[in-house]
């Protein structure tokens, strides 16, 4: 699995070793986090971002609420969305 929307405003040559390297740390960041979410959170996130779902087939696959659907997407955006900002203010503050 993966998280591949990692995108960048450049052209292919305009992008550099270091975009690289960020865009995978970056894509490990957020599936480690992914990985030790709460299993339902983990299923309808990799559901939507991995598998292309719509909300409503995500509530019918898993028998819950179109809802609750949104409310494990909107969890998971929070806790990937917390994780990076506490390591780019740890970056900020030991460089």
């Amino acid at each position: 699995m993966g998280f591949k929307e990692y995108s960048i405003l450049k052209s292919v040559e305009d992008i550099s070793s270091e975009d690289i390297i960020i865009a995978r740390e970056t894509e490990l960041i957020i599936d480690l986090v992914v990985k030790n979410m709460p299993e339902q959170r983990r299923k309808v996130f990799e559901m939507s971002r991995t598998e292309g779902l719509s909300n409503e087939e995500i509530a019918v696959a898993l028998s819950i609420s179109r809802r609750m659907v949104e409310k494990h997407l909107a969890l998971a955006k929070k806790e990937i969305n917390n994780i990076i900002l506490t390591l780019l203010l740890l970056l900020v503050f030991l460089f």
